[in-house]
């Protein structure tokens, strides 16, 4: 298994654009303490969004495949449920570089599959 830590430490989650990348400031700043649940989605998100930024690095062919063990992958502390990960997934949709491409691939049944595999 990769080391998810390493990777969220040393790497820099890209945004959409630089609106996108203030207003996640700002959820991070005003929401992140608001509950354990906010917590765990907030990092959930931002590791896996880190994770396949990681994987796309050497793949870019395979970016369904990359979502899915990347998101299995970014639970390291085991504590992610599916409601969780549906959550992180819209923030990433609306805040990551790649969110339009995670769009299609949730729209075409990745919800459910991110739903279901928590």
């Amino acid at each position: 298994m990769i080391d998810t830590k390493t990777i969220d430490s040393l790497t820099l989650l890209k945004f959409k654009n630089y609106e996108a990348k203030e207003r996640w400031l700002h959820l991070i700043k005003y929401d992140y303490f608001e509950d354990v649940d906010t917590e765990i989605t907030i990092d959930f998100a931002r590791r896996w969004g880190k994770l396949m930024q990681y994987y796309l690095k050497s793949d870019l062919s395979n970016f369904e495949k990359i979502i899915s063990t990347s998101a299995c992958d970014a639970n390291a502390d085991n504590n992610v449920q599916s409601y969780h990960a549906v959550k992180a997934l819209d923030l990433l949709i609306e805040y990551w570089q790649h969110g339009d491409i995670l769009k299609k691939w949730a729209d075409k049944g990745g919800r459910t599959f991110i739903n279901n595999l928590f």
